[in-house]
């Protein structure tokens, strides 16, 4: 299976459009990246995918280095964390909604486990190869 990527179009706390990266990894069903690029450098975090789909649902979720929660029922707020400093940023809920149905519909909810225990047994037989 192929990840899944989809770009979209955030605003940050100065008003500045923002292209925010999400990618989905099949072989890590339980996470999503958000990546972006600004006048420092490139950024990236790993987040539950349940903590986007309770955004994407309107609740508020995260602590410390990712927090999300509504700003109108068409927006949903994020501060991501790092050493380096945090970006505030606003992206469109509908996007992040879309975009995490598109991980259960290739990872279901229920199957996530088995896909990480698939994984490890195959690292595992190589390593023991």
């Amino acid at each position: 299976m192929t990840a899944i990527r989809e770009q979209v179009a955030g605003v940050t706390c100065g008003g500045d459009p923002i292209a925010m990266d999400l990618v989905f990894d099949p072989a890590a069903p339980l996470a999503v990246r958000f990546g972006f690029v600004d006048d420092d450098g490139p950024y990236e975090w790993t987040v539950s995918r349940d903590l986007v789909f309770d955004a994407a649902c309107g609740k508020t979720v995260g602590s410390g280095d990712v927090r999300m929660w509504p700003v109108t029922s068409r927006s949903t707020g994020m501060v991501l964390s790092s050493n380096h400093g945090e970006e505030l940023l606003t992206v469109p809920t509908r996007a992040l909604l879309d975009f995490v149905r598109g991980t259960f519909e290739l990872v279901p909810r229920s199957r996530e486990q088995a896909r990480v225990d698939a994984a490890l047994d195959a690292l595992l037989a190589e390593v023991a190869s």
